[in-house]
Order: structure tokens, then C-alpha cells, then sequence
């Protein structure tokens, strides 16, 4: 029977709809955190990736200065500049991002691309050092980025 207020056949759809609308709120909510939580696992991936792309130049670098310090070669120096460019730029994003007033995106882009991080990934790198950079997952790597920097 439905209600003699509604309009014929519209009845039972309101009251499935009140009976299921907390329901469809709760698949909606889920699919918002998955799709969040999705969005802050590629960014920590990205994070995790830069951070041996980092490691990377730095070790290169060391190794084709050596080589240039032992033999003078014009070639070993110009591959140590390569080298050094990836960890450089990753400190000028750093910088950009956690030490300068106002914060320059921009800058951080564009020293992230220079660190060689995959270009998708550079919007999230800078999103998650922007608003994460207080949480210990993302402070203890910054404190030995930061180390590794001044050397």
C-alpha cells in the first residue's frame, strides 16, 4: 500500500530510498578514503623512489670525482656534474618547499624535475612535503636529506 499523499507508484522508491541512503553514503564515503589513501601511498612511493634517485646521484658523483681526482679526465668531471645535478635539484625542491618564506612551487617542481623524479610524480612529491613534512615517516628522511646536503 503506499501513501495516499504521494503520487501513484513513487511510494515504495522513497521509502527504499530512506532506507538505503545511509547505506549508499557509507559505499560513497569508502570510495573517497580508498581513493585518498591511494593518492597518499603514490606519493610516499614517489618519496621513496626520489630518495634513491638521490642516494643514486650522490653515489655516482662521488665515483666520477674519484675517477676525475685519479686520472684529470675532462670526461669523469663532466659525468660528476651529471651526477651531482639529480641531488642538487632535489635539495633546491627541499628548500623551496620547507625553508623559504613564502613557499615556491615552482621552485620545487622544477628541482624535483632536476632530481630526475618522474614528472607524474612531482605534483604529489610536492604535496606530500608540503603537508606531511611534520610526521616522523617523512622528518626522519628529511634530517638525513638534510645532513647529506651540507656535504
Amino acid at each position: 500500500m503506499s501513501d495516499a499523499r504521494e503520487p501513484p507508484g513513487q511510494g515504495p522508491l522513497r521509502s527504499t530510498l530512506r532506507i538505503t541512503w545511509p547505506f549508499l553514503l557509507m559505499v560513497l564515503l569508502l570510495a573517497a578514503c580508498a581513493s585518498g589513501s591511494l593518492y597518499v601511498l603514490s606519493a610516499v612511493r614517489a618519496f621513496v623512489a626520489g630518495e634513491s634517485l638521490w642516494t643514486k646521484g650522490q653515489k655516482d658523483a662521488i665515483y666520477f670525482l674519484d675517477r676525475y681526482a685519479a686520472t684529470g679526465s675532462p670526461d669523469a668531471y663532466a659525468q660528476f656534474r651529471k651526477a651531482i645535478d639529480a641531488p642538487l635539484g632535489d635539495k633546491a625542491a627541499r628548500l623551496a618547499l620547507l625553508e623559504s618564506d613564502p613557499i615556491d612551487l615552482n621552485a620545487a617542481r622544477e628541482g624535483f624535475a632536476r632530481g630526475e623524479n618522474h614528472p607524474e610524480d612531482i605534483d604529489s612529491l610536492v604535496w606530500l612535503l608540503r603537508w606531511f613534512n611534520r610526521y616522523e615517516i617523512v622528518q626522519q628522511p628529511l634530517v638525513h636529506w638534510r645532513v647529506g646536503d651540507r656535504h
